[in-house]
């Protein structure tokens, strides 16, 4: 490398702009003034540019990265892993923000917040309030933290980004529920976590983190969110490594085991992302239904819901019409029912026999903001949802 290619490589600009050194694969990355991060396939490559680097610039070697970006970086040489943690990025987020005081919840986003455009500034008032609120700065951090090691909360940050251009104080306010979001409980064993999502995310740091591109480092994606959430506390629960059930299945043992003093006839269990992938996944999904029929567990999906109708009880189901309906239906499930009869549907049943290879009822619409359904059979009911 000549004295006026390093010249030239300086005077370029200093965020993360990358010099191809050579023709071979070593590159330097200048990430902020006066501090350059080296990466190549051999290090005594590496060692010869450093030699160069340092008879043109006074510089000092800091050796190995260990923070990088925002995030700390943990070397597993022994089992050849690359561990990234994004803990003091997020105490600094939560500090910008005065949310570091802010009691922790656990779910991203919750059912009560019904966000739309229509929401945005109206008065004077509230565009003096929001134009102080940073709103979009907030919306960035987050992403930052998504995109490296909380993909959990990639469905929350879209919804909210959405509203960037004219945010009210409901936006802001969901972004504050963002803030404050860490899961109590991970339960299973990560092995139903898609190919391809593996994939983006290892493909994503290696290219952009990894200090080797030997590949004998390579970045443990998938446990990144995992290792994050231990250090704040999160539980990581899956001592029976049990593959005989799902995870799903575990996770409902472990909240109906970890609720005893609870009433389990109100509690109300929410499963999103539960519907619209494998089908094998979905009818693993409506067995948990059943294997746990005593418990209400609605399964979720963006088009519509499903949950069990046990037999032991007279169904009185009551529409939200503002996020439900009007499309439903009724699917015998376990064993066929020799009678069945409702009452709130366009097409009410009297009677009805119904089974696989007979006669189901499919794509009925309701009527009013009530519907009664009794049943000599566990039943599935399902509802479409309103696209917000």
């Amino acid at each position: 490398m000549t004295r006026e290619e390093v010249k030239a490589s300086r005077s370029r600009s200093l965020m993360a702009q990358t010099l191809d050194i050579g023709g071979s694969r070593r590159m330097m990355q200048c990430k902020v003034p006066m501090e350059v991060d080296v990466r190549g396939s051999s290090i005594e490559e590496i060692n010869n540019l450093k030699k160069q680097l340092s008879k043109q610039f006074a510089m000092k070697d800091l050796g190995l990265a260990k923070q990088i970006l925002g995030m700390r970086i943990i070397r597993d040489k022994a089992n050849g892993t690359l561990k990234l943690l994004q803990t003091e990025y997020v105490k600094k987020i939560l500090s910008r923000f005065s949310m570091d005081e802010a009691k922790p919840i656990s779910t991203p986003l919750a059912s009560h917040f019904r966000l739309t455009k229509d929401q945005s500034p109206k008065t004077e008032q509230e565009q003096a309030y929001m134009s102080k609120v940073p709103y979009a700065s907030a919306i960035g951090s987050l992403m930052y933290a998504m995109v490296c090691t909380r993909p959990d909360i990639a469905y929350a940050v879209g919804v909210v980004s959405r509203y960037m251009s004219n945010p009210r104080k409901q936006h802001w306010e969901a972004v504050k529920w963002i803030l404050r979001y860490k899961p109590d409980v991970i339960k299973g064993d990560m092995d139903s976590v898609r190919t391809e999502v593996l994939d983006f995310y290892a493909k994503l740091v290696t290219s952009f983190l990894s200090p080797f591109k030997s590949p004998s480092i390579v970045p443990v994606v998938a446990f990144h969110i995992i290792l994050e959430l231990v250090t704040s506390g999160t539980k990581i629960l899956d001592e029976s490594h049990d593959q005989d059930t799902t995870d799903l299945h575990k996770c409902i043992a472990y909240i109906r085991d970890s609720t005893p003093n609870v009433d389990q006839s109100k509690l109300c269990i929410l499963v999103a992302g539960a519907l619209g992938g494998r089908f094998d996944h979905e009818m693993g999904n409506i067995n948990v239904l059943c294997r746990f029929s005593s418990l209400r567990i609605i399964l979720l999906s963006d088009d519509c819901l499903i949950h069990l109708l046990p037999r032991t009880h007279c169904h009185e189901i009551h529409i939200q019409s503002s996020v439900e309906g009007p499309h439903c239906g009724l699917i015998p499930i376990m064993m066929p029912s020799k009678s069945t009869t409702t009452t709130g549907l366009q097409w009410d049943l009297t009677d009805l026999e119904m089974r696989f290879g007979g006669l189901v009822s499919t794509s009925n619409i309701v009527k009013g903001d009530k519907i009664t359904v009794q049943s000599d059979s566990d039943l599935l009911w399902t509802i479409s949802i309103k696209k917000s």
